[in-house]
Formats: structure tokens, sequence, C-alpha cells
């Protein structure tokens, strides 16, 4: 692997009929897979799909069994698939063999997860973002036993080369109130950072006078100003929250779902993924998995951190979650990297405990 502030890792496949099936096949009908690093970030990266690996298995690694969280970033998104079998062979496939440029491993205490981590939000942890394939030692973890304790920060089936090689971003936070308690203060929230200490960004949740209805602040690192807004849309006079309907098909959204829109801090309204949308309804750079998640006529591809369909399997028994993140236009590396912060954010404060429920 090249190191992330150079050159990009490309990566290669034979050619293979069966594009339908989630093997290494799925990269030869895309062409070249690069490393997502800062560079590629700024000047190609326009949405991701960010998919857990790690699998908690029906709720019953909690507690003390809680291990650390894994993720794969995909800029392919139209080209995830959702899984449908618990077979080993089939899991690494999906996870290991799509069109994958980074990976995310994560750094908490013991005790943080086996008493904290059933507050939402609350817990004090850290996630580092890599350029490149993730290390095939990641499926080890996956080939643990259920009843394995994790008594160390980091997974011990990584090395320490891996854990420190070609890393982009850290997403880190102390631990807080959880979601939902208080709102005087010590609210969730996200830092983005470079791996020399960079401020990149700052995701915070906010709580007020509409608290039942879930919504983040951006931060730009350099000055603190806010940047952008993450919320869904509302009804009822903006007091509960606009849930959306049809997935948009395979690899899609969930059939209903919940859309954080990324907004303009002063309006409030969606800022778009491409600016060409404004003049077309058909961009075809991206395949939209959060179909018409607004019926104004701007918006026809709006900006979001969406949760993704992951397959009947992921969804009830290995209970591993999948987000669409598309970013706004003109956003720079800095600001996408926090806004990957952000959909973790969103996953360890709202769905972690819930699984999407919206409990």
């Amino acid at each position: 692997m090249t190191n992330s502030s150079c050159h990009y890792q490309k990566l290669h496949s034979d050619d293979d009929d069966n594009t339908n099936t989630t093997t290494i096949s799925t990269i030869s009908s895309i062409g070249e897979i690069e490393s997502i690093t800062m560079d590629r970030l700024g000047n190609a990266t326009e949405e991701l799909a960010i998919v857990q690996t790690t699998n908690m298995c029906c709720y019953f690694r909690k507690g003390c069994f809680r291990p650390s969280l894994h993720w794969v970033l995909n800029e392919h998104v139209d080209q995830f698939q959702p899984q449908e079998t618990f077979w080993q062979e089939n899991i690494n496939s999906q996870v290991f063999h799509q069109s994958v440029g980074g990976w995310i491993h994560e750094e908490a205490d013991f005790l943080q997860r086996c008493f904290v981590g059933d507050f939402p939000g609350s817990r004090e942890t850290r996630f580092v973002q890599h350029a490149g394939r993730p290390p095939t030692s990641l499926t080890q973890q996956e080939n643990a036993q259920l009843c394995y304790i994790q008594l160390s920060r980091q997974s011990p089936f990584l090395t320490s080369d891996e854990m420190e090689r070609n890393i982009v971003a850290i997403h880190e936070k102390e631990m807080t109130l959880p979601v939902g308690v208080c709102c005087c203060c010590y609210q969730p929230y996200m830092t983005s950072m470079g791996p020399d200490g960079t401020m990149y960004g700052e995701t915070r949740y906010i709580c007020d006078e509409c608290w039942w209805v879930p919504k983040f602040h951006v931060y730009t690192g350099k000055d603190n100003q806010l940047r952008y807004v993450l919320r869904p849309d509302t009804c009822c006079a903006g007091v509960c929250v606009r849930p959306r309907c049809g997935g948009g098909g395979e690899g899609g959204g969930k059939c209903v779902r919940v859309p954080y829109l990324i907004r303009d801090p002063e309006t409030l309204e969606p800022l778009l993924l491409n600016e060409e949308c404004h003049a077309t309804t058909n961009c075809q750079n991206t395949k939209d998995v959060a179909a018409a998640t607004t019926n104004t006529p701007n918006n026809n591809n709006p900006s979001q951190v969406t949760f993704l369909w992951s397959g009947w399997t992921n969804e009830v028994v290995l209970d591993r979650h999948a987000y669409h993140v598309a970013f706004p236009a003109n956003a720079t590396p800095e600001e996408k990297a926090t806004l990957i912060g952000a959909a973790l954010l969103v996953d360890v404060a709202l769905y972690e405990q819930s699984n999407d429920k919206n409990e």
C-alpha cells in the first residue's frame, strides 16, 4: 500500500460475466479501484457506502462480549448488494471483494464497551480511517467465537502495522451524556482530525426544544464555524420526523427510512450532491439510493446520510449496518472527512442500540 498522501492504490481483477453475485468479479465490472485518500476525497469522491463488517449476532455480542466495530468504505454505492446469507465465505466476499477503497477500525476501552455501550451515544470511542483495501486479518474477528471477550482497546486480530498504515482521518469522542437524557450539556459529538492532529471539523448532536427531531451540527476545523446541518424532513408543523418510503431497489435505501439531509445552516434547504442537478432531474453520476427524499423541484439529488438496506441476514441476524453518504457539491476533503465522522456519530448516537427502529 502507498502512503495516504501520495499515490492511489489500484486494484484489478479478471473479467467475469456473473456480475450479479457478490464476489471479486464485482470489481471487474467497475474497473480500477482506487484508495480513498484525502486527495481522492477532494477530487473524485462524491458519495460513499459505509458498511459495518462486525457481526453483532442478534444483540448477543453486548455488554462484556461487545467487540470493536469495524467498517469498510465503498465509492460505488450502486454496486452495494445486500447480504442474504450468513455463511462466512459469502460474508467475506461482500465485505472484502467489493469496490472497497478504505476501511475503519475502532479503538474503545473495554469498560466503555461493556458498561457504557448500552447507553446511546455516551461511550468514549475512536475510529481510525485508512486508505486502501482492508487487511485480511480483519476477517479473523468475524471467525472468532461469539462469547469471545475483547479486553484490549483494539481488535487483537489486527497488527500494529495494519492499524498505523495509510491513516486518512481519526474520528473520536469522549464520554458524554446519552441521547435524550438531558439537553443541558455534554451532548454526543464526534471530532474529526488528520493523522498529524490537524483539526478537520466536529459534528455535534443538538438537543433543543424539538428534542424528538434528531439533528446534528457540523463545524469546520479551522474557524469552528457552523458549516452544515444534518436533519431529516419534518411534518406536523416541524414537531415530527417525516419518514420516506420506496427504497430504490436492490442495494438501495430501506423501504421506510429517515434520510438525514445535509442542509445549508442559514436557509436549512438541502444541499445538492451535484450542482448540475439544479438543471436536470437525471444526475448520471450517481444512483440516488434514497430516491425522492424531497419534493422540491431543485432537490432531485440531495446530499444526505441515509440508512441502507443491508439484507435480511444483516438486519435480523447479524445486526450489521450500512449507510449511504452523499457529499454536498464543492465540499472540501476536510469537510467530507468530517461528514464521514458525522455518519459514524449518527450510528453511535441513534442506531447502534435501536438498529434503525428509532426507539
